[in-house]
């Protein structure tokens, strides 16, 4: 610090908060003098005589303001910083004259950067040139001080900040009032104790910008031949001309705001306050009509537009605001994330002051700080980017209600990629268009009983999955494939996790959610996999069931059930035609094939007992199946092509279809039966041998079929293995009809029992 400085002890900026300071004294006239007299006139005068006049003026005010920021602080900002808070609003209260302390601090630390400056200019012209005054250099810097010293002074002005500080001790200020007037410049004896601080903490500041720019002026025309010193005060002059600008726009709209505060019932001001907010327009000034809300008042704040319409407060944030630049008329187009409205004006001319200020303010909104030095007179485009990055919550009723959504607008819409996300935990993450997800996008819904979540990655269209995609539910099933307004429509494969309990697959066509068209399913569960046609999601049309024990089965089905008249083909290759149940048992009249050309055909059903009851005739001078024909080609050709699907039903368990037990009553055609028994009973040239044990003599039986028991009468029991492994154990009897063929007379044996 200068020697200079130290000539004004008492002129330094008091200590910090919480410190000690002594009482403040009285300027003595002596004093007063040496803060009037010229820094020419002093010690000094020999070193600082060589300065231009316009500088050493400088240097005076600067003396002087700093002065005055000393004095303002130690008998005015202090004791207001004395209030004891005992609710909200005298918490605010001391919060704004805290920071209003704050920057007063910093508006003298700047202050005296520049006295300090200003003498090593004046002590050395020759050494140092003018380019080296901070208020030149750091011009820039100076303003920010400045600027942020208004917006903490104006905050108080809208909070009532002083009238409320001076009403908490009024007695204290009463007694002080004389003493003050004496000491500081620019407070007068009328007028409320709060007014007149306010006048104090703001007066002193105005006059200062005011003799800031008339010196930088004067020193702008002698310094105009000298570079780079002619831009710098150039550009100076040009920011403190702005900042009286600034200054007035700012105190104009500080006290606008406080007396709509003033004028607002309690509840508004309680859904509209803000300390920092600031009343740009008021249709009460200028009126304007809103369709089709009919507001009855609207206000322009410089972060948010109010619709007031009876109790209902309507708030839309500026940065959330679009205004459409084509006109009609007196009428002016807004657009919101959730509403649009069109505002009016009887006269021409108010319209285009609203619509300017409306497009200024979200402007200025979206820059996120103030226009400088007046509204819509920054250096920045004064039109409003069509495209924006933002976040909003919707309140209206419907899809998106609570929603929030962060990411890129266009016209009010949410359009290029972002994200929304709902209360309830559902996300969507990816591209949007005109408000809708479009694009490819991932969407996680939360599963309302457990704590897992539906993952579907996939292509949209207007909001609903459409196209390809992979759906990863939360219960651990997996679809791949198409989607058609949020269903799945098209070919796609559905399948469990194989960790499963019961794993299930399907592949195929879908149609509005539900399988319909041809598919193929894999139930682990049944043990079964099913080739055929849908509909509604259910088995419908032709289809074949393949088991995992290797019966197939194809038939029709109708209704997830099967009717009418089908073909199965088990495990030896033996062939049933007819109707069958759920579970593949045949019922109703029928024919079995069995492999090496026998046949059974009757009526077949499930009895009391155990195993299949039929009763019918067993013909064994038929002839095995030919694979030419068109039944067998019918079964036997997809069965073929199912061996590799069934080998992929995996993991089975052992097979449900292991054992089979068929009782029932047979017609067994005995012209290819030799067994022990009575040659006058069958027809002549047949040769028996009567024993327990016969075997068939001719060779198409042989090592095929064996007999156990006794035939040597007309009506015997026996029992009978035929080449696929099953038994027939049945009470047989004797009877004669005629070849079918060649008219030769044959006997038949019918049997009632078990096979």
């Amino acid at each position: 610090m200068s020697p200079a400085h130290h000539q004004l002890p008492r002129l330094c900026f008091p200590p910090q908060p919480g410190q000690l300071t002594p009482e403040p004294q009285t300027v003595s006239t002596r004093e007063r003098s040496s803060l009037g007299r010229s820094p020419l006139s002093g010690p000094e005068a020999g070193t600082l005589a060589m300065g231009r006049p316009e500088e050493a003026a400088l240097l005076q005010l600067e003396e002087v303001f700093s002065a005055t920021l000393a004095r303002i602080d130690s008998l005015v900002l202090q004791p207001l910083l004395m209030l004891e808070p005992t609710d909200p609003q005298s918490r605010e209260c001391l919060q704004l004259l805290q920071q209003l302390r704050k920057s007063s601090q910093q508006l003298w630390k700047v202050t005296e950067e520049s006295l300090h400056s200003l003498r090593e200019r004046l002590r050395h012209p020759d050494a140092i040139g003018l380019e080296s005054l901070l208020l030149l250099d750091g011009a820039d810097r100076v303003l920010q001080v400045y600027m942020e010293y208004i917006e903490s002074y104006t905050s108080c002005v809208v909070t009532q900040a002083f009238q409320k500080a001076v009403k908490k001790r009024s007695d204290y200020w009463r007694s002080r009032q004389k003493a003050l007037q004496q000491q500081l410049w620019g407070m007068t004896s009328e007028g409320s104790m709060d007014t007149k601080l306010a006048q104090v903490l703001c007066q002193p500041l105005t006059r200062h910008v005011q003799e800031y720019v008339s010196l930088l002026r004067s020193l702008r025309d002698t310094a105009g031949e000298h570079r780079p010193a002619c831009e710098l005060v150039a550009h100076a002059t040009t920011l403190f001309e702005n900042l009286q600008s600034f200054m007035r726009q700012a105190l104009d709209q500080a006290v606008a705001t406080q007396g709509l505060w003033r004028t607002l019932s309690s509840r508004l001001r309680d859904a509209l306050y803000t300390p920092a907010r600031r009343l740009l327009q008021d249709s009460q000034d200028m009126p304007l009509t809103v369709t089709p809300l009919r507001a009855e008042r609207v206000l322009l704040f410089d972060d948010i537009l109010v619709l007031l319409q009876g109790h209902n407060v309507h708030t839309f944030d500026l940065k959330l605001v679009w205004v459409d630049s084509e006109q009609n008329g007196c009428v002016f187009h807004l657009l919101t994330p959730e509403e649009e409205f069109f505002f009016g004006s009887k006269y021409r001319q108010d319209q285009v002051v609203w619509q300017w200020k409306i497009t200024q303010a979200v402007c200025q909104a979206l820059r996120g700080k103030k226009d400088f030095p007046l509204l819509g007179a920054g250096l920045e485009s004064s039109k409003p980017p069509i495209c924006r990055s933002m976040a909003y919550t919707f309140l209206a009723e419907g899809r998106l209600c609570q929603a929030t959504y962060e990411g890129e607008w266009y016209q009010g819409r949410p359009h290029g990629k972002g994200t929304l996300k709902w209360p309830n935990g559902r996300n969507h993450v990816g591209t949007f268009c005109q408000g809708l997800e479009h694009g490819f996008g991932i969407c996680l819904v939360p599963q309302a009983s457990e704590d897992k979540f539906d993952c579907y990655k996939c292509h949209w269209r207007e909001g609903s999955m459409c196209g390809y995609g992979i759906c990863e539910y939360g219960i651990d099933e997996v679809y791949k494939g198409y989607f058609q307004e949020g269903l799945r429509h098209g070919f796609g494969v559905l399948e469990s996790a194989q960790q499963a309990p019961q794993h299930c697959k399907y592949t195929g066509h879908w149609e509005r959610g539900q399988r319909d068209g041809y598919g193929i399913q894999e139930d682990s569960d049944r043990g079964e996999l099913y080739i055929g046609l849908w509909q509604a999601d259910q088995r419908h049309g032709p289809g074949v069931v393949v088991t995992q024990a290797g019966v197939c089965y194809q038939g029709t089905f109708q209704e997830d059930k099967m009717v009418g008249p089908g073909i199965l083909l088990s495990e030896d290759d033996s062939l049933f035609e007819g109707t069958f149940t759920r579970d593949l048992t045949l019922v109703g009249k029928g024919k079995v094939t069995f492999p090496n050309g026998f046949t059974l055909e009757g009526s077949f059903g499930s009895g009391a007992g155990r195993g299949l009851h039929a009763q019918g005739v067993l013909d064994t001078d038929a002839l095995p199946p030919d694979p030419s024909s068109t039944c067998y080609r019918a079964l036997c050709g997809p069965v073929s092509l199912l061996h590799r699907a069934v080998d992929s039903l995996h993991p089975f368990s052992t097979s449900p279809f292991s054992s089979w037990s068929i009782g029932g009553s047979w017609a067994w055609a005995s012209s290819l039966w030799r067994a022990a028994g009575r040659a006058s009973t069958a027809p002549s040239g047949t040769s028996c041998t009567p024993a327990a044990l016969g075997t068939c003599r001719r060779p198409c039986w042989a090592s095929m079929c064996r007999a156990r028991g006794s035939c040597a009468s007309p009506r015997s029991t026996c029992a009978v293995r035929v080449p696929n492994w099953m038994t027939v154990q049945a009470e047989w009897k004797t009877s004669w009809r005629s070849c079918c063929s060649t008219g030769t007379p044959r006997p038949y044996r019918s049997a009632s029992g078990r096979l």
